[in-house]
């Protein structure tokens, strides 16, 4: 079931009922506003330097994480890798499987 949702936009975005349209770096605020407000902790530094599992991190280089974020994980977590795709939103990583894909192999065989 789709329906019309008008509330966020000048134009209607399409959505699959129970998910809201994101409006970018506006509804990430409000997100992890919520979060703090529900005292969802985040991970220590001593948590990610702890972490095992074979860890690589994907963002976009106009992703809402920022790279200096991204960059400070990455130095945490023991033997893990950084991929910082170009011209790619958050929400775009799905959608660069020609670049995502052999990121992976390269590092799952490193």
């Amino acid at each position: 079931m789709t329906e019309k949702n008008r509330a966020t936009s000048a134009h209607p975005v399409e959505t699959t009922s129970g998910y809201a349209p994101v409006n970018g770096l506006q509804d990430f605020a409000r997100m992890r506003a919520a979060h703090v407000a529900q005292n969802i902790p985040g991970w220590t530094a001593a948590q990610l330097r702890g972490l095992s599992a074979l860890t690589l991190l994907i963002v976009g280089d106009d992703d809402f994480v920022r790279l200096e974020h991204a960059q400070e994980i990455f130095e945490l977590i023991p033997d893990a890798g950084l991929a910082v795709l170009p011209r790619t939103t958050h929400m775009d990583i799905p959608n660069r499987a020609e670049l995502i894909g052999p990121m992976v192999e390269d590092f799952l065989h490193r």
